[in-house]
């Protein structure tokens, strides 16, 4: 799938942020049952399991949410990538089959290394944290499109994100406050749940249907500005 011809001065405007909402979510409706399969395959056994044998500390709990997601999200970043870019068609087989081995494992070394630095920003106060955790957040915007798509990964991946970022701003942080909105209405909902099977169902759910949009969103964001920031 390719975004209209856009002026090189606008790829970053907050004009092009409407287009690219609709053209994802054309996307992510039109490919929506390879998506939540992949979703649904690389998750779901790993939330049971994360049901039935909890992680009552915080820091080993980010390590394991981010060792179930890394595989999924290389997975769903490769079939938009390949897929709606290329207009290449993939089986379901393969799609479930994901990225290879070494991008998957690039990304969880990748993953892991923004997850070490922000848990070490718990340190601070709560507000200076949330502070970091947005800033942060934005630089690593489209970290996990760079790093399928390009083959890089640690802080060269995280350097290539903030590269693309800074030079479209406003399109960027309108991004990062878009597809942050899932994250608060989980917040929300565990908030004024008991954790209860029921909780976990509404909130995982959460996660299964939104993740692959995010996906779709951000390598379509990526591949529209791409030729600014190469």
């Amino acid at each position: 799938m390719q975004m209209p011809p856009t002026p090189d001065d606008d790829r970053g405007a907050l004009s092009s942020f409407i287009p690219l909402v609709r053209a994802s979510l054309s996307e992510y409706l039109r490919h929506c049952a390879y998506l939540l399969s992949i979703a649904i395959v690389r998750l779901v056994p790993f939330y049971v399991v994360l049901w039935y044998f909890p992680v009552s500390d915080n820091t080993m709990q980010a390590i394991a949410e981010t060792l179930i997601a890394v595989p999924c999200v290389a997975a769903l970043v490769r079939y938009v990538w390949e897929t709606i870019r290329t207009e290449t068609h993939l089986n379901l087989g393969d799609a479930l089959l994901g990225a290879s081995p070494l991008v998957t494992l690039r990304l969880l070394g990748t993953n892991l290394f923004i997850v070490s630095v922000l848990v070490s920003l718990t340190l601070v106060g709560p507000v200076f944290f949330l502070a970091l955790l947005l800033t942060w957040s934005w630089v690593n915007l489209v970290t996990d499109q760079v790093v399928v798509i390009e083959g890089e990964m640690l802080v060269k991946a995280i350097t290539r994100s903030l590269s693309i970022v800074r030079q479209t701003w406003p399109l960027s942080l309108a991004a990062l406050l878009f597809l942050s909105l899932p994250d608060v209405l989980s917040l929300a909902v565990s908030s004024a749940l008991e954790p209860t099977l029921w909780r976990e169902f509404i909130t995982r759910g959460i996660t299964l249907v939104t993740l692959p949009f995010s996906v779709t969103y951000l390598t379509l964001y990526y591949q529209h500005l791409m030729p600014a920031s190469a």
